[in-house]
């Protein structure tokens, strides 16, 4: 039996505003995957942006990753499409 681990990460247009409405909080980005086996080798990846649609990426979360809104827009999927994926 071999074993693998999927190690997770995420970027989002921005930080958590408390106490502010679902519509004004942080999008998912992009979402990425590295699967690992149990000596740490990759076995494999996956990585997908986030096409903008209604909201923007704040100038310190693109400072922090480097996604930009223009990046976005060109290489970035609809959000179903990347998690369905």
């Amino acid at each position: 039996m071999i074993d693998l681990f999927a190690i997770l990460d995420v970027e989002t247009s921005g930080l958590r505003k408390p106490d502010a409405p679902e519509e004004s909080q942080p999008h998912l980005l992009q979402i990425a995957c590295k699967v690992v086996d149990g000596k740490r080798r990759r076995v494999g990846r996956f990585t997908r942006i986030i096409r903008p649609e209604g909201w923007s990426i704040e100038a310190e979360a693109e400072s922090i990753h480097g996604i930009s809104e223009a990046r976005a827009y060109q290489c970035g999927i609809p959000v179903w499409l990347a998690l369905a994926e």
